[in-house]
């Protein structure tokens, strides 16, 4: 299905690359978050499972959602935003059932806002809770310099080498074992290889095994995104929170944007000590299963929009 007529002259149709700007500015204006990296990444991986709804009038996007596939054969809805103007028309209700249908019988996962939670559990279908849920912060992150700094002399902190394929391995094999035996290889691949993602990695010199890895990026409205943040224990994780944070300076202007989940207690002590505001708490829910993933490697989160 490449595009169904709606009324009042809505074409809803897959997202096509040149979109993507105008999706995430539709983003953006209600204080949602994502960066064109990260959508990208996503996209690449499963274009067919991006919608966006244009106005014929004027051939601009007015509402959008995507519910890629990425591990355990299951998809993950986000993006999910239909312009003020042209709400309460039903717009938004065939772009989320246009990626239901992509999806099929596999199993699907949302991060959910609390005003919307009832709704996706009784009219939507998505029944299965996993106690936990996206915790969102942002705000200039202040006393970052007091973070932890060092693990210990057998751990080196590095910025990744995108030339360095070995290393690129140990982190997809990484990623891999936080998701439960979960495949993002080609999502690992296209980050990585972006130049919008700094990413630092924290490796045991000497049996250069690797402990932990994490990336920041800018978002579409210029602030500093940090995540994933993946590690061994609670050091290392805030070790790579300080280094990302240093690399990014745009954060002491713009802002920084922190997710983490509720069941990391490291994760939400780290923004509280960045003295981040906690704006909201969205509930992971499933239609089938919960999505198998190591939560205690976690420290923040990959995307808001796609999953952990």
């Amino acid at each position: 299905m490449s595009s169904i007529q709606s009324k009042d002259d809505i074409e809803i149709r897959l997202m096509e690359k040149k979109h993507m700007k105008e999706a995430l500015n539709c983003f953006s204006v209600f204080d949602l978050q994502e960066s064109l990296s990260t959508l990208e990444a996503f996209y690449e991986c499963d274009s067919k499972a991006f919608y966006v709804a244009i106005n014929r009038k004027d051939n601009r996007v007015i509402g959008a959602c995507g519910a890629p596939v990425t591990t355990h054969n299951s998809g993950f809805l986000g993006l999910y935003v239909v312009d003020s103007e042209f709400q309460n028309r039903g717009i938004g209700k065939q772009l989320f059932e246009s990626c239901l249908q992509n999806i099929g019988n596999r199993n699907c996962g949302l991060h959910a806002v609390p005003e919307k939670l009832e709704m996706y559990r009784n009219k939507a279908g998505f029944r299965v809770s996993e106690g936990i849920s996206m915790v969102v912060c942002s705000g200039i992150p202040m006393n970052w310099q007091s973070l932890r700094q060092n693990v210990d002399k057998e751990i080196k902190i590095e910025v990744f080498n995108r030339d360095n394929n070995e290393l690129l391995q140990k982190i997809i094999d990484y990623d891999s074992r936080v998701q439960m035996n979960g495949n993002r290889e080609k999502l690992i691949n296209l980050c990585l290889h972006n130049s919008g993602y700094t990413t630092f990695v924290a490796i045991n010199d000497n049996t250069k095994q690797l402990n932990g890895f994490g990336c920041i990026r800018i978002d579409y409205e210029g602030k500093g995104m940090i995540g994933p943040v993946y590690g061994d224990n609670e050091i290392i994780g805030e070790v790579l929170i300080y280094n990302l944070l240093k690399s990014c300076p745009v954060t002491q202007t713009k802002g920084l944007l922190y997710m983490t989940i509720s069941s990391s207690m490291t994760g939400i002590e780290i923004s509280k000590k960045l003295e981040l505001t906690e704006t909201e708490r969205c509930e992971r829910v499933f239609t089938k299963h919960v999505i198998p993933v190591n939560h205690s490697l976690i420290y923040c989160l990959f995307s808001p929009n796609f999953g952990l």
